[in-house]
């Protein structure tokens, strides 16, 4: 029998529990031998040392990944499946990037094209989940579900769900996330018959009951990574709701599939086209999860290849990459600090 070469699986802990790149294990695992490799969340970074490092021959990072100063000094095959809600797209920080000979498995268009722009070998892949693993129930198209994890302010849904006349909307507040319940009038509360649960983590079957008597998802992301919650709720039959934004908007066409909405022009939501939504969302996820199994079988084999595109920097480019980052970081100390001073001045001024 012959052995299959090892590849060094890295991820947050957190995701050994919500199972969330299970999915893109199962890929890598078809022909290689994965090695899971887990660091806390709270690092954000991964911390993997590089003697650990380069122990293997191939990795996988998801989502977060190693330090620039460990990428260029591994021998590692590096690929990073980024998360499009989850970087801040600093050109400088990309340019540098392309100079350690890592790969991109994009799951979203705008990852795929960012990280193309700057010479990254790059693999495009659009996950679907399995929608005969999720029970078809679309429920009621007067019930509305909400997963609050401090995205979207309570006004959206205010103006989104005006018409309905909503028979309940269920409003779920995970205490590990930030919550906007404050925004939620007493008048809000009789209008929409909001249900508040309280809950962590869930079971899947606990999730599922959950959901049960819902026919609108709400996604509560302004953007996304991949949108597990809101893949797994079209695989229901549910009338997802969403931000126009990716990846979102490349998995919903408004008025076919779900429905999407601009945060500077909310229009309220109409019950016909919530019907026909619900019709055609978990036949969309069906079509699309066939595409996804032929699409997978392509990650071992660019796990494996080396990087066409390694590159090094001309002393101007590295200098650059470097100027970019600097404003880059810049810039975000200067929201940091306007974001702290802004929230005195209020807590000041409330208190006057």
């Amino acid at each position: 029998m012959q052995t299959r070469e090892k590849v060094a699986f890295i991820d947050w802990d957190v995701h050994q529990t919500t199972q969330s790149f299970a999915f893109l294990r199962a890929a890598v695992a078809d022909s290689l031998d994965v090695c899971d490799l887990w660091y806390p969340m709270a690092e954000r970074r991964s911390r993997i040392s590089l003697r650990t490092l380069n122990a293997y021959r191939y990795a996988v990072f998801c989502q977060a990944i190693s330090p620039m100063r460990i990428l260029r000094r591994t021998s590692t095959m590096v690929t990073w499946a980024p998360m499009y809600d989850g970087e801040g797209f600093c050109a400088g920080y990309w340019r540098l990037l392309a100079e350690t000979g890592t790969k991109i498995i994009a799951f979203s268009s705008r990852i795929g094209a960012w990280a193309e722009s700057f010479g990254l070998d790059c693999l495009r892949v659009r996950y679907y989940p399995n929608p005969d693993t999720w029970p078809e129930m679309p429920g009621d198209p007067r019930i509305a579900f909400f997963w609050d994890r401090g995205d979207m302010p309570f006004a959206y849904l205010r103006a989104l769900l005006s018409d309905i006349n909503l028979r309940c909307l269920v409003y779920r507040h995970d205490p590990r996330f930030p919550n906007r319940r404050s925004e939620i009038s007493a008048s809000d509360i009789r209008q929409f018959n909001i249900e508040f649960v309280e809950t962590g983590f869930v079971s899947r079957a606990q999730y599922v009951e959950m959901m049960r008597p819902a026919g609108i998802f709400i996604a509560s992301r302004l953007k996304e990574g991949i949108g597990q919650a809101f893949l797994e709720a079209m695989a229901m039959g549910k009338c997802v709701v969403a931000h126009d934004d990716a990846t979102m908007n490349e998995y919903i066409k408004h008025g076919e599939n779900g429905l999407l909405f601009e945060k500077g022009r909310l229009a309220p939501l109409k019950l016909d086209d919530i019907v026909t939504a619900q019709a055609k969302s978990r036949t969309s996820i069906r079509a699309g999860h066939s595409r996804w199994l032929e699409e997978s079988k392509r990650i071992p084999d660019f796990v494996r290849q080396p990087s066409s595109r390694r590159h090094e920097l001309n002393w101007s480019g590295r200098l650059r990459a470097r100027y970019d980052w600097l404003r880059y970081c810049t810039r975000l100390f200067r929201q940091m600090a306007f974001s702290r001073v802004y929230g005195k001045l209020m807590t000041l001024w409330e208190q006057a």
